[in-house]
């Protein structure tokens, strides 16, 4: 009886926070359309830089020249120019919230595969001082690999989420974002 008291107040207090309105920071539309339109842009229209060598610039030029002097305009006449076929990009935006619960913790952030693994890049916010840590996070559709960082120190894993040793015998944890559920790692 006790001990169901016990994770019945626990479960009360990391629910809690869940449960609560979420305040966005200012600039969290302009990151989220930012987002959506670098994701919306098609492949052939992001810049790219190609560098050639003196003499591979000449060889290009050579044949161009040679395409143009062997088809003539009537042969380009006869084809009819391309057209570009645009590619529907998913409207759907994946903003996903991750909690932490460690009242002793003095600061929390997340390192994943979507920020570089940065310990310092994504911190996670003391929703009133109650040691319930939460941030949200636009992520793009896919298997993302990640953990909580406690006091810039411990490497915690999530513990209501897949997780996974990596070689050197490091535990993370495991989210599946878009699709279908995932069911192992």
């Amino acid at each position: 009886m006790r001990e169901r008291m016990k994770t019945e107040e626990f479960v009360a207090r990391v629910t809690a926070p869940l449960k609560e309105a979420v305040t966005l920071s200012a600039g969290f539309d302009a990151r989220v359309r930012r987002a959506v339109a670098e994701a919306a842009r098609p492949w052939w229209r992001r810049q790219r830089t190609f560098t050639l060598s003196p003499l591979g610039s000449l060889a290009m030029a050579a044949g161009l020249a040679g395409i143009v002097l062997f088809s003539g305009l009537g042969a380009l006449r006869m084809f009819p120019a391309p057209v570009a076929v645009v590619a529907q990009a998913p409207d759907t935006v994946h903003v996903v919230r991750f909690v932490f619960a460690d009242p002793a913790a003095r600061q929390v952030s997340i390192a994943g595969d979507f920020n570089g693994w940065s310990r310092s890049a994504t911190p996670l916010e003391d929703v009133a001082g109650s040691g319930h840590w939460s941030v949200e996070l636009v992520l793009k559709p896919g298997r993302h690999e990640y953990v909580f960082i406690v006091d810039g120190e411990r490497w915690v894993a999530d513990p209501y989420a897949l997780r996974q040793r990596d070689e050197f015998g490091q535990e993370s944890s495991v989210l599946r974002v878009g699709g279908q559920v995932m069911r192992g790692a």
